[in-house]
């Protein structure tokens, strides 16, 4: 049983040990003895002193050399038994398998389906090994593993007849570096690696940042068409709102006209609408349609492409809606027995419903309903200490009946919502006496804009009611004149959400117990301002009355954001949550246990085949609908050609790697490795020289 080593060339720190030694020698000096009468009685005591330090430096010496000489051959990885790295026998051969299992080997091309083509090639490759070759099948989907660790060619083939395509991405390099550390691992074994991939152009990024050994041969199995016609539903947006419009988008990745294409629109399983579509090269097709009404609640829409393309896996895409229950409004209209259009309320209600009292209208998000003065008090009398209308909106009233004032405070202390307007009728007087514990600030005088309008020049972008207008190109509130407002102080119980340009407050805001107060320093309709013939009062209108009845946060056309299968998601469920078990039910109908922690984040959702995934609580009750689609970058097929992967892959110096994967990759194939014994032997000799090195000298 001989001693070899596995990094031979760190030998050559033995070298090193002839430093300490000459050190030594050249420092040694030689010490000049003076003689006195007096003090030749301690001659022999000295002598033999000097004696017992000469043995002592030399074992220091050897024992500091020894350390040195443990800590170097540690590092040349000495090992006993087994044949030396440098045998000029024939070395086993192993095979790596880098397995591209991305969802784009589902595609079909001239010559068939490329994940069948690809798992032929390999069981006809595995097949043609000899029986001694270890085989490395690494899987290449969202992540690189291996799939089984090393096996006989036999064991490996008994593995690919089970396997199949994941509905997710891949990404090369990963299977790379995987490849890269077992070939650097085993300088024992003589390695090859194949390469099974479409090289599409979405799996091959950044191959040259993972760099092979230069003696590792490269096999590509290549099974993709450079360019492959194909067809994709790349998007789904949706809105109830019978005003906008939904919309299903297409893309076509090919360089030539697409074939006539059927697209099917369903909605909780029935067909809604369907058209013919024939996109042109690289056109991105945009299909609008309006949703039919729907009740409030989840719903599952999912697009149908019927098109003749190289992949048919992206041709559905799937999305869910939640329908809110509509908020209840309020409308206190003072101007009875006229036209429609002539009401005070008229802009409100065509804001928040434009299909108000039309049959057969569709399921708006606000529920309206209109009331003279008279009859606000019974209106809005508590029902069980709960308001009976999320949201009042109150005109300017020349009179407030008797028991209003207390009525509506009791609303909105209760957790109801109030937005105040003024107008002509409006005595400050009476409205600071009667409404003073609602008012945000008492009003003051009339003004009236001389030669310029008002602007609102000034407002709160942190507020939900100026939501809409966060985002860039989003609508101008600026360009909306006013000619009439009241003087209002600032220094009223409120807090001031927007100004005019000269910094008097146009909207302000009150919290009184449960519920908000909005005090809007104009009218409802445009005898005082022309805001509501502009877009941005709509947008603008529904937030308020959002924010008033406390809905903000809870958006009305709550699309779930579309994942992608293959990855492992998490999603926040808020603090009502924490800690509680929950259940995900897949499209197929199987079931998952999961756990939200203390903050409700549930984590460990993985969608792996596309469709509605619904998570519910332990009793049934669902909680959120999620879309899990096709990943968008699969439905490029474009590919390399081989050339043009060969040129990405990078080589880096064999013996380097050798070294690396010496130091750092536990090696055991029946050898005996004893550098963990000559390091804990040194460690046990720096002790020993610690504690005789500074042992006072006799």
């Amino acid at each position: 049983m001989g001693l070899s080593f596995v990094n031979l060339a760190m030998l050559a720190g033995l070298a090193a040990l002839a430093i300490p030694v000459l050190i030594h020698l050249l420092l040694k000096t030689r010490q000049r003895k003076l003689r006195f009468s007096t003090l030749r009685f301690f001659d022999i005591l000295d002598e033999q002193s000097e004696k017992k330090r000469k043995i002592r430096h030399w074992l220091l010496l050897c024992l500091r050399l020894l350390i040195l000489a443990l800590l170097v051959f540690a590092f040349a990885r000495p090992y006993l038994g087994g044949h030396s790295p440098a045998s000029t026998r024939p070395k086993q051969l192993q095979a790596i398998f880098i397995i591209d299992r991305s969802a784009s080997m589902l595609a079909k091309d001239r010559e068939g389906q490329r994940w069948s083509r690809a798992l032929s090639a390999m069981e006809k490759t595995i097949a043609s090994l000899d029986h001694q070759t270890r085989v490395v099948l690494i899987n290449c989907g969202h992540q690189a593993d291996l799939l089984a660790g090393t096996a006989s060619p036999a064991d490996a083939l008994k593995t690919l007849a089970n396997l199949k395509p994941t509905e997710g991405v891949a990404q090369l390099r990963d299977g790379l570096r995987l490849a890269a550390k077992l070939a650097a691992g085993g300088s024992h074994y003589s390695n090859i690696i194949y390469i099974v991939t479409d090289l599409q152009r979405a799996s091959c990024r950044d191959l040259q940042l993972q760099p092979l050994p230069e003696n590792v041969a490269v096999v590509l199995l290549n099974f993709g068409d450079r360019q492959a016609p194909n067809l994709a539903i790349t998007d789904i947006q949706l809105s109830h709102s019978a005003a906008k419009f939904s919309y299903v988008t297409v893309a076509n990745f090919a360089d030539e006209f697409s074939e006539p294409a059927n697209l099917r629109v369903y909605i909780d399983g029935r067909q809604t609408h369907s058209v013919e579509i024939q996109p042109g090269a690289g056109e991105v097709k945009q299909v609008n349609f309006l949703l039919p009404g729907l009740a409030h609640g989840w719903h599952d829409v999912e697009a149908r492409l019927e098109a003749a393309d190289a992949l048919t896996t992206d041709n559905r895409r799937w999305q869910t809606l939640f329908v809110p229950p509509p908020i209840s409004v309020l409308v206190v209209e003072p101007r009875q027995g006229v036209k429609i259009f002539q009401e005070e309320s008229f802009f409100v209600m065509a804001a928040l419903d434009p299909a108000f009292g039309l049959s057969n209208a569709p399921l708006a998000d606000f529920l309206l309903e209109k009331t003279a003065p008279e009859n606000l008090v019974s209106k809005i009398a508590l029902t069980g200490g709960k308001p009976a209308y999320e949201a009042v909106l109150l005109p300017g009233l020349k009179r407030l009946s008797a028991g209003a004032p207390a009525a509506l405070l009791a609303h909105v202390q209760a957790g109801g919502g109030l937005m105040i307007f003024i107008n002509d009728a409006v005595s400050a007087n009476h409205y600071n006496l009667e409404l003073s514990q609602l008012l945000p600030a008492p009003l003051g005088t009339v003004e009236t804009a001389d030669d310029l309008d008002w602007r609102i020049w000034e407002w709160e972008r942190k507020s939900p009611v100026f939501a809409p207008f966060n985002a860039p190109n989003s609508g101008n509130i600026s360009l909306s004149r006013f000619t009439r407002r009241f003087s209002i102080p600032t220094s009223g119980a409120g807090v001031v959400l927007a100004r005019f340009q000269d910094g008097m407050p146009a909207l302000l805001e009150r919290t009184i117990g449960k519920g908000r107060v909005l005090l809007f320093n104009s009218t409802s309709d445009t005898s005082w301002n022309d805001w509501p013939k502009h877009k941005t009062f709509v947008p603008w209108l529904h937030s308020a009355v959002r924010y008033l009845a406390r809905r903000h946060e809870q958006l009305p056309n709550n699309a779930v954001t579309s994942i992608e299968t293959g990855r492992e998601m998490e999603i926040s469920l808020g603090a009502e949550f924490h800690n509680q078990r929950l259940r995900l039910i897949s499209p197929d109908g199987k079931q998952k246990e999961l756990q939200a922690d203390s903050h409700g984040l549930a984590t460990g959702l993985e969608p792996v085949t596309p469709g509605i995934y619904s998570l519910r609580t332990p009793d049934g009750r669902e909680i959120q609908r999620l879309a899990a689609n096709f990943p968008l970058s699969e439905s490029d097929l474009t590919a390399f050609t081989p050339a043009e992967f060969q040129r990405q892959i990078a080589r880096t110096n064999s013996t380097s790697s050798a070294a690396q994967a010496g130091l750092f990759t536990d090696i055991n194939d029946g050898r005996r490795e004893i550098w963990r014994t000559l390091l804990l032997g040194g460690l046990l000799l720096m002790l020993v020289e610690t504690i005789f090195g500074n042992r006072t000298a006799p």
